[in-house]
């Protein structure tokens, strides 16, 4: 469908890395982990520790839902590897992370951490294991239904 992506790929190519950058830029996971965490997800690997991880997103708004103007916007979360410090920027500028929340809420985009819905391979066995109740409330909380009835 138009609205949404389907990643496919073999093992050790990259899938699950593609996730893990957009989660980073839109969740809040990575705010609940502590510094070794982050860096264990951001740096998997490797002897070499970089003084900043950072993910860039642009962002399609071609039919703007999101209340920024032009048909696309970079999206960009930086973390000081020394410290865990998060630095949002919108366009080149820096935002804090509560005006980029405020900016989502105002959107047609239920909330900021339900912009991308991702469903990762371990997910996929317990949602093939729900009965008809916790099917039905997964779909309604993704489609944003759930928002509306609350």
């Amino acid at each position: 469908s138009s609205s949404s992506n389907l990643v496919l790929g073999l093992n050790g190519h990259g899938k699950s890395n593609l996730l893990l950058a957009i989660d980073f830029v839109f969740s809040s996971t990575f705010d609940k982990l502590d510094l070794d965490e982050k860096l264990w997800i951001t740096h998997e690997g490797g002897n070499y520790k970089p003084s900043r991880v950072s993910v860039e997103l642009t962002i399609d708004n071609s039919k703007h839902l999101i209340p920024i103007q032009g048909s696309s916007f970079v999206l960009w979360r930086e973390m000081d590897t020394n410290n865990g410090k998060d630095s949002y920027f919108l366009d080149g500028r820096s935002i804090s992370k509560s005006d980029l929340h405020n900016i989502f809420k105002m959107s047609e985009i239920s909330q900021f951490n339900d912009v991308a819905k991702l469903v990762q391979i371990g997910k996929v066995n317990e949602i093939a294991h729900m009965d008809s109740e916790q099917m039905l409330d997964l779909l309604m909380h993704y489609s944003g239904a759930k928002t509306h009835e609350e």
